[in-house]
């Protein structure tokens, strides 16, 4: 919402052009009247405006997560598919862009700008497939996931984009590969993989998010069952330390939920608040997890891994073309393509509650 009070989203499918398995989507907004007891509806944008590539989207399709808007009222979002770069087992839809809407000064018209186009390095160790939005800091630079890609093969990552002076040119930088540490694979994951949500950022810069696979405690738990997590930089912001806040199924039948999806809320006490996919124990539960930190987002939670997660199962939607073929090796865990949970799970709101050392 702008300061007018008028509302900004986008729609994952829809909008006059066309990707490569159907509608493009677009960015919408909502004007209200002056009683906000009418409002009107404009597409501010139609992806897959420019298609000069055969059957790619250069301009980003599909966009799977919100908008944000900075002061001057900037749109800026992220598509799961387009961009000039193809992902790295060759799919022509494209690997996902980041991308700016900037209006004309009566908001009447609206300039697209990719920001970044993903596969932009070998075997898309930059990060693949955007479901999830952006945050911005102060300063103006944009924080997101990426579902897949990195260094750790296809386990996901959170980038940063920083703009020059006059926001003209944008780096973009990896600042965690999921399960890219040696034995993390062979252990399932244990700091987690695919971050299907977004991140959130503190008041001092850290940032928070989720992920729907991996985790500490896959003894007799069903996959996903996934993680919250923290990144804390260093002074300078060149260095970034991934802790995780809670690992899910870590009660019995994951009772305390399994496979967050969406992205965290915190209050003005730092406790985090958000939903899980999967798990609790009926329809109307509430699950409040409570974690112990230090002043950094720090929690230990540690448990030895005595036996393996089992994987995923396969799931026969136009996403698994985009992914390279994995399988298991011995006791290796292989990345494969995440089951969306089905729709019958309840969604179990939890808390995961700061407490301060003494």
């Amino acid at each position: 919402m702008d300061p007018a009070g008028n509302l900004y989203g986008v729609t994952n499918r829809g909008g006059s052009n066309n990707s490569v398995f159907g509608t493009a989507g677009t960015v919408f907004a909502l004007t209200p009247n002056v009683d906000k007891s009418q409002w009107t509806h404009t597409v501010l944008y139609n992806f897959c405006a420019l298609n000069e590539v055969v059957e790619r989207c250069i301009d980003g399709a599909v966009p799977s997560g919100g908008v944000i808007i900075d002061t001057a009222g900037n749109l800026y979002g992220t598509t799961e598919e387009g961009g000039v770069n193809m992902t790295e087992n060759g799919y022509v839809g494209g690997a996902g862009t980041v991308f700016k809407l900037t209006p004309n000064a009566t908001k009447t018209q609206w300039t697209e700008t990719v920001l970044y186009s993903f596969c932009a390095q070998p075997n898309c160790t930059d990060g693949t497939v955007l479901f999830s939005g952006l945050a911005m800091d102060a300063a103006g630079n944009l924080y997101g996931t990426t579902e897949e890609g990195g260094a750790g093969g296809d386990y996901g990552t959170v980038f940063a984009l920083t703009p020059n002076s006059d926001k003209t040119q944008w780096t973009h930088t990896v600042l965690y590969n999921f399960c890219a540490q040696p034995g993390e694979p062979q252990a399932g994951c244990p700091a987690g993989y695919a971050p299907f949500a977004g991140v959130i950022l503190d008041s001092v810069g850290n940032l928070y998010g989720v992920t729907i696979g991996g985790g500490p405690f896959p003894d007799n738990a069903p996959n996903p069952r996934g993680t919250v997590f923290a990144l804390t930089p260093n002074s300078d912001r060149t260095q970034w330390t991934h802790t995780v806040l809670y690992g899910f199924c870590a009660q019995p039948n994951c009772t305390d939920g399994r496979a967050p999806q969406a992205d965290l809320m915190a209050d003005g006490e730092g406790n985090l608040y958000g939903v899980t996919y999967g798990g609790g124990n009926g329809v109307t539960s509430t699950t409040i997890v409570t974690a112990r930190c230090s002043r950094s987002p720090a929690v230990a939670l540690s448990r030895r891994l005595s036996s393996l997660a089992s994987l995923e199962s396969q799931t026969a939607t136009a996403r698994a073309s985009r992914r390279s073929p994995s399988n298991t090796a011995g006791s290796i865990m292989q990345r494969q393509p995440l089951a969306t949970p089905a729709r019958r799970l309840c969604k179990i709101p939890f808390r995961l509650t700061a407490k301060l050392d003494p």
